[in-house]
């Protein structure tokens, strides 16, 4: 936590996270998108673009959660 605040770290995407890491994000005004998986590169512009609600991005098992 103290890297990722000391590098203005404002958003993490990742493919899965534990419940007291998410908690301890939240607590320090981080944004979390986890369940997603993919090429770096295509889910940077989904991002940006707004389609990281696409299945295609999902961990398996994993339903959108509407945390974004």
């Amino acid at each position: 936590l103290r890297v990722l605040k000391k590098n203005d770290v404002a958003l993490i995407i990742c493919g899965g996270i534990s419940e007291v890491f998410d908690a301890i994000l939240s607590n320090s005004n981080i944004q979390l998108i986890s369940g997603i998986c993919g090429n770096v590169d295509e889910i940077i512009s989904a991002y940006i673009d707004g389609r990281l609600d696409d299945p295609c991005f999902f961990m398996p098992g994993h339903k959108a959660s509407g945390k974004k």
